[in-house]
């Protein structure tokens, strides 16, 4: 498995037809490397730009206009001066293209390579370091209600750093989650967004007076006893952590990584038969091994299983789309 999550976060490259009428298709063919492209999304500040393809006849430049709404520029030369193509728009909310030389000779419609670009950049986004603390902060009880309603985020799916800075973690997910029932089948790509959303709670959550687990299966906060805190700490801590990058605020820090220790417990131990049903709703039942992510901050802990009431994969798609959005948020009107 482990080869597998590698190769899916791996792809190398995106082949891009900035042109989309016949004549000028293959001229305008370019191949633009997926690591420039996280590293602009990642390091572009407000008002900064990137120049992705500068030639004689086209240019492809990324802009950032503030947070994490971008703007992709294609521009042509044509008799002489350097016009607009077509402009993209990136943002949480999903991506936007449209065509500023309607009138030319050429074909006004964009090449489908085009909404790739932008739909794969989309994927990319890092939540918002001060966005995240806030919706950390306020699922300590309402984290239900804080779903963002959004129909760009039914594909939400983290990004491709944490994919491959996380894959030996992700496949031992992976595999723990298809290891009890072989009728089901659950993906990479499932399992990232678990550990996703438990690597962010647990590096964004404030302290609390009592140890706080965020059940990330059943997106529900439950308060683990002293005794369960620790049968936690006695089991020692995986080779590999989770990482986790988010945006800041401030173009002299504009970048935070935070490391998350994981513990895996089996499914027969003593803290998953025992202790777990203690911390989860009521009549659920697990049905896998739990694998528990501590935080930053000693207070806090999230675990990753299946259980009876595990919440589809929509639902966990909604909380990564308010931890880029905001609690409370929609697509703007």
């Amino acid at each position: 498995m482990l080869v597998s999550v590698r190769a899916r976060a791996s792809s190398p490259s995106l082949t891009v037809h900035l042109l989309s009428s016949p004549e000028m298709m293959t001229k305008s063919k370019v191949t633009l490397a997926k690591s420039q492209l996280d590293s602009c999304i990642q390091m572009l500040h407000k008002n900064e730009k990137s120049m992705l393809l500068n030639t004689p006849d086209l240019s492809l430049s990324l802009t950032n206009d503030g947070g994490n709404n971008f703007t992709l520029r294609c521009m042509q030369v044509q008799s002489g001066k350097l016009q607009h193509v077509w402009v993209g728009q990136v943002s949480e909310y999903g991506t936007n293209v449209y065509v500023l030389d309607a009138a030319s000779e050429q074909d006004t419609k964009v090449h489908p390579s085009v909404r790739k670009l932008l739909g794969y950049m989309s994927q990319q986004l890092l939540p918002v370091y001060k966005t995240a603390c806030t919706v950390s902060e306020n699922m300590q009880t309402v984290f239900g209600s804080l779903l963002t309603r959004s129909p760009y985020a039914c594909s939400r799916q983290p990004d491709q750093t944490f994919m491959r800075t996380n894959s030996c973690t992700i496949s031992k997910l992976t595999d723990m989650l298809n290891s009890i029932d072989a009728r089901c089948s659950y993906s990479p790509v499932f399992a990232t967004r678990l550990a996703w959303l438990a690597a962010v709670f647990c590096s964004t959550a404030p302290s609390s007076k009592t140890f706080s687990l965020f059940n990330v299966s059943q997106l529900q906060m439950a308060d683990m006893s002293e005794y369960m805190v620790e049968r936690l700490y006695e089991r020692s801590p995986e080779k590999q952590h989770l990482s986790v990058l988010m945006r800041n605020e401030s173009a002299e820090d504009r970048i935070k990584r935070f490391n998350v220790a994981v513990r895996i417990f089996p499914a027969d131990c003593e803290f998953t038969k025992d202790l777990m049903p203690q911390v989860i709703s009521l009549n659920a039942v697990i049905h896998s091994p739990v694998m528990v992510v501590s935080g930053v901050r000693n207070s806090q802990a999230a675990a990753i299983y299946l259980s009876s009431e595990s919440l589809s994969e929509t639902t966990h798609c909604l909380a990564m789309h308010t931890y880029l959005c905001g609690p409370n948020t929609g697509h703007p009107v």
